[in-house]
């Protein structure tokens, strides 16, 4: 922590008041796998040292090819976009509607923020610091915030949890779909341009990852053949999946792949059909979702979705099969999956009918159905990390630690960030 720079002189600008003392934490656990380094802070003003706050601090880490990571794919800079400009022009958007039927969005407010363009950093005249690309929020972990807490990623999202990711997958993306159309826009990124970011290069190295997690899987379910044929079809397959719904080159074009081509068993195919575009958390599993909890029946009332690196405009069934496959239980899926996707669908339509808007293109339940059958392949590309992410915490090793034996295999000279960020996935699989 000593690294990062995190004092009294940022906390004060930041905050904009003197301060008496604060406490620096650990804001991240090793094995919750943030790109960007975490600390949580508890501040005591001077002004009001009964008072104290608690905040949390989100930074570049301090290992540099981690930064140089950050900065291929821009993913700080989409997530400071979402929380200074995205966010609330949706909110601001909403306006328009008596207040009373305005719909919260599941995001957190921020307290300051600040990105350093990498075309900009020669003008500071020193190597860039974690703390000069940073986003400072409440810590919604205090009881005087909330308090939120991660669910149990081992545990997954029971029918209650689950309902209140779909209900607010279903806000998101409906909200900026009315205001996509009521604006008149073709994309958000004509106002957003920032979201627009090529995934091209964060992806192919991650391919890495999983082509291990797929001979992983295969061994640690030899006996069940069914299984194995399901991964000797997505091996064919999940470069393409992943280009097609992650709108980027992987290949998917010269190999003739379409979302529906990529099926083992294809389902009704639409000739012609329009591409469904909203906003879209783009991370959304349990890790990145935090709950608060009815005091007396200790039952999840509210979702924040957090982490928002990886927003972007693309297809809804993106997020719906992401957190699904990734965080649900099997009986949620099994007994529910109907049930959750009409809570969606009923969610979605009566958003559109309350800003005045015209639906999806195409909007039916039955093409919703449709539509999610066919992306339930990303989901299971997703899902394929499950047993890295679901190892016991001893066993992971601190990101910037494993980055750094990264950088001391590679010869000196070497600075392609792309083969690092391959083996660093590569050493996830196979410590």
């Amino acid at each position: 922590m000593e690294d990062s720079g995190l004092g009294k002189e940022y906390l004060e600008n930041v905050l904009g008041y003197p301060i008496e003392k604060f406490e620096v934490k650990a804001g991240a656990g090793v094995g919750d796998g943030y790109n960007c380094a975490l600390f949580a802070v508890d501040v005591r003003k001077v002004a009001e040292p009964e008072n104290p706050i608690s905040i949390v601090v989100k930074c570049y880490p301090v290992n540099e090819s981690r930064q140089q990571f950050l900065d291929s794919g821009n993913i700080f800079k989409v997530e400071l976009g979402m929380y200074d400009t995205v966010i609330p022009a949706l909110n601001k958007f909403q306006e328009i509607l008596p207040e009373k039927e305005r719909v919260p969005l599941p995001f957190a407010p921020m307290i300051f923020g600040q990105y350093i363009k990498p075309e900009d950093r020669l003008k500071l005249g020193r190597p860039l610091k974690p703390l000069d690309n940073s986003i400072v929020m409440s810590d919604l972990r205090k009881p005087a915030n909330g308090p939120f807490i991660l669910r149990d990623r081992f545990l997954g999202f029971d029918l209650d949890h689950y309902k209140l990711v779909i209900e607010n997958q279903a806000t998101l993306h409906a909200i900026s779909w009315a205001y996509k159309s009521k604006r008149g826009l073709d994309s958000l990124y004509e106002e957003f341009p920032f979201l627009d970011n090529e995934h091209d290069d964060s992806l192919k190295p991650f391919m890495a990852f999983i082509d291990a997690n797929i001979k992983t899987n295969e061994e640690l379910f030899r006996d069940r053949p069914d299984i194995v044929g399901g991964l000797g079809h997505l091996k064919k397959i999940y470069a393409s999946a992943a280009g097609l719904y992650s709108d980027c080159d992987m290949g998917q074009n010269e190999k003739g792949h379409t979302k529906d081509s990529i099926l083992k068993v294809p389902g009704e195919i639409v000739q012609d059909e329009a591409p469904w575009t909203t906003l879209l958390h783009g991370d959304c599993w349990s890790n990145n979702l935090m709950f608060r909890y009815d005091q007396i029946t200790g039952r999840p009332v509210q979702v924040v979705f957090i982490d928002l690196q990886m927003s972007r405009e693309s297809d809804p069934m993106n997020d719906i099969c992401y957190a699904i496959f990734t965080s649900a239980q099997p009986d949620v899926r099994r007994k529910h999956l109907k049930s959750m996707l009409h809570v969606y669908y009923d969610l979605f339509t009566g958003i559109c009918e309350k800003f005045g808007v015209e639906p999806l293109p195409g909007w039916s339940w039955k093409e919703l159905n449709r539509r999610f059958h066919r992306a339930q392949v990303i989901g299971g590309y997703m899902a394929l990390g499950l047993h890295i992410v679901l190892r016991n915490p001893d066993d992971i090793e601190n990101l910037d630690d494993a980055m750094a034996k990264v950088d001391t295999n590679k010869e000196d000279g070497d600075t392609d960030t792309s083969q690092k960020m391959e083996e660093f996935y590569s050493r996830m699989v196979n410590p």
